[in-house]
């Protein structure tokens, strides 16, 4: 069935790609919605990606699965989103809550809350857009090394080093903010 969607998709079908793509919207609005943390930059990054490749389209290969392809491009336009988001300063504006979440902070107050979370913020828009990506899928995900190394197309040993450094960083970032009080 994808095979032929995506073969009717190719010769200019709109209606069978507008079906792959309801094939994986679900998958894809995770994976943006995991990098970003917004539902309004989730819908900007998948218009986005989704466009791009509808006009990618006449070259997929069928070397891997549509999914795995549309992977490779929402992860790449959230790529290009976190670098771009890396020159805007972090909004002070606060985050929205799940109550769940809250409950769960060990004691700690709303304010508290905020403000850790703004730091986490800040510090993730420090990494490098390659480290973050690892961070999100890894840590966000939950996907396993050899899965992101395939989605990736690097190495695992470049996935583990990736979220080493990206671990450290976060974690010198992270430190510097609470002994300072403040990000800088």
């Amino acid at each position: 069935m994808e095979q032929d969607l995506v073969r009717r998709s190719q010769e200019g079908d709109t209606q069978a790609f507008a079906a792959l793509l309801r094939l994986v919207d679900d998958d894809m609005r995770g994976l943006v919605f995991h990098i970003t943390g917004s539902q309004a930059a989730t819908d900007d990054v998948l218009q986005d990606a989704y466009l791009k490749a509808f006009r990618s389209l006449p070259r997929f290969r069928h070397d891997a699965s549509f999914g795995t392809w549309m992977h490779r491009i929402v992860h790449n336009t959230c790529i290009d989103w976190h670098r771009a988001m890396q020159r805007i300063p972090v909004p002070t504006a606060e985050p929205d809550f799940d109550r769940g979440a809250l409950q769960a902070t060990g004691g700690r107050d709303h304010g508290e809350m905020v403000v850790l979370r703004q730091d986490l913020q800040q510090a993730l828009t420090e990494l490098s857009a390659e480290q973050y990506a690892v961070v999100a899928l890894i840590e966000g995900e939950g996907r396993s090394y050899r899965d992101v190394a395939d989605l990736l197309d690097i190495d695992m040993g470049t996935v583990a080093s990736r979220l080493n450094r990206a671990k450290k960083a976060l974690r010198h970032s992270l430190t510097r903010t609470d002994m300072t009080g403040d990000d800088r």
